[in-house]
Order: C-alpha cells, then structure tokens, then sequence
C-alpha cells in the first residue's frame, strides 16, 4: 500500500508540474504579446508624429 501512494504522488507531482509549465509558458506568452504590442504601438505613434511634421512643413 505505501508503494502504491508513492506512484501516485509522484504522478501527481509529475502532472501538477507539466500544468504549471503550461501557466509559465502561457504567461510568458502574453507578456511578450503586450509588450510587442506597445512596442508597434509606441513606434506607429512615432511614424505619425514625424509625418506629420513633415506634412506641416512641405505643405
């Protein structure tokens, strides 16, 4: 009976870590996401700032 608790707990701590590699792994993911966001963001806002100053100044 111990051996067989011992297999299970062990499953159970090989599963619980594979779930929260996954929890990692999909936060990791999101973050990178919105940051790249806001880089692309910030940039675009930048581009348009510059064309528009050169719209004022050429037209």
């Amino acid at each position: 009976m111990g051996s067989k608790d011992k297999g299970e707990s062990h499953f159970h701590r090989g599963t619980s870590f594979f779930v929260l590699s996954i929890y990692v792994f999909y936060i990791y993911s999101y973050s990178v996401a919105v940051l790249e966001f806001s880089f692309v963001t910030e940039l675009a806002e930048k581009l348009y700032k510059i064309l528009h100053a050169l719209s004022v100044v050429f037209f």
